[in-house]
């Protein structure tokens, strides 16, 4: 088999699993209408536990026990593409119609006039940048490319904020569909099932994900909560915080977790990094209330770390030996072991376990 060919491991029936999947996304079956606890009773139930260490954070969901999903994000890998940051214009250049923005970092961020989105709104296509920007002032911006060599981030004006399903776009009053969603009636169903949910006056428009097309009513509308949420909380604190400040940092393995993987159905949140389960509790209060209750600490495996293994009771779950040529060994807690590698998804920083079986 190709490595392209590679799927994502699903231990239940070794069977493919979406692209979005593979990226740490991952479509769930829409929830019935029962209160929350008879659903995970009626429902194939599953635990996520969450494994920190200074190098990187691993990601299992088990089901009986079973590994299903494993994701890895290396946090010396972590890009800036999502940040938002209040930059400061420090050089304006009419002949590059392009702009050099201080965002706390080493080097300059560099904004294109292009990337301007006041640039291709209301007729001012024809204004030229120095007639937009000047120096010294301020500017919500956010990263669309890593730095690279000696090159700054590039940035845009234009904010998305992704969620599970949806990517809020305040800025803009488009409803856009992925592209992936081919059939016209199911797009045209998804646009005006959006459209209902949205609350009355509420700025911006959005785009509809893939996984969208298995959501419910209720999932959609609270990935609407929560995107709108964000957007008001990272406005409102851009308003006091003083110039080349970071507004707002993409998220990482551990908060993705309670944002994409958790549904009704997920039992427990178990976490071996107590700075971590703090942490998550902080984003679950603010943004994923129904599974507050449900993030646990792992209080056996807090102290000096004497392996790298997830451990459940005292039962090997997931154990991670020593790369090689890019592949590691998995213990799936049975006695077979099998051939997997790590394969990078976007941004750099997360992988998804990968194997030919």
């Amino acid at each position: 088999m190709k490595p392209s060919e590679d799927l994502l491991y699903t231990a239940a029936a070794h069977s493919p699993v979406p692209a979005e999947a593979a990226a740490g996304v991952h479509p769930q079956p829409a929830a019935a209408d029962l209160p929350a606890a008879s659903q995970r009773a009626h429902a194939m139930s599953h635990d996520i536990l969450v494994n920190v260490t200074p190098q990187e954070t691993r990601v299992a969901m088990l089901e009986q026990g079973v590994v299903q999903e494993l994701h890895i994000e290396r946090a010396s890998a972590r890009g800036l593409v999502g940040n938002i940051y209040l930059g400061r214009i420090a050089r304006v250049l009419p002949g590059m119609q392009s702009a050099f923005i201080e965002i706390g970092l080493e080097r300059a961020a560099f904004l294109h006039i292009a990337d301007i989105w006041e640039h291709r709104q209301n007729g001012h296509e024809n204004r030229p940048i120095e007639r937009i920007l000047h120096e010294g002032q301020s500017l919500l911006i956010q990263v669309i490319k890593d730095p690279i060599g000696t090159k700054g981030a590039r940035l845009s004006t234009q904010i998305s904020l992704a969620g599970r399903l949806l990517v809020y776009l305040p800025q803009d009053s488009h409803i856009g569909i992925s592209q992936r969603i081919e059939d016209e009636t199911e797009r045209e169903m998804l646009r005006q099932k959006l459209q209902q949910l949205l609350p009355e006056g509420l700025a911006g428009g959005f785009i509809i994900r893939t996984m969208a097309e298995t959501a419910s009513e209720r999932e959609m509308q609270n990935d609407i909560e929560y995107l709108t949420k964000l957007w008001r909380d990272l406005t409102e604190k851009s308003r006091s915080v003083p110039q080349q400040s970071l507004v707002y940092q993409d998220l990482n393995l551990a908060q993705r977790v309670l944002r994409d993987m958790t549904t009704e159905e997920t039992s427990r949140v178990l976490v071996d990094s107590r700075e971590t389960f703090q942490k998550m509790q902080e984003f679950a209060g603010q943004y994923t209330q129904n599974i507050l209750d449900r993030i646990e600490v792992m209080a056996s495996l807090l102290g000096p770390a004497t392996r790298t293994d997830l451990l459940l009771g005292g039962t090997l779950l997931v154990g991670v030996a020593t790369a090689y040529a890019g592949f590691v060994l998995v213990d799936w807690g049975g006695k077979d072991r099998v051939e997997a590698r790590l394969l990078p998804q976007p941004g750099g920083a997360a992988f998804a376990l990968q194997g030919r079986f």
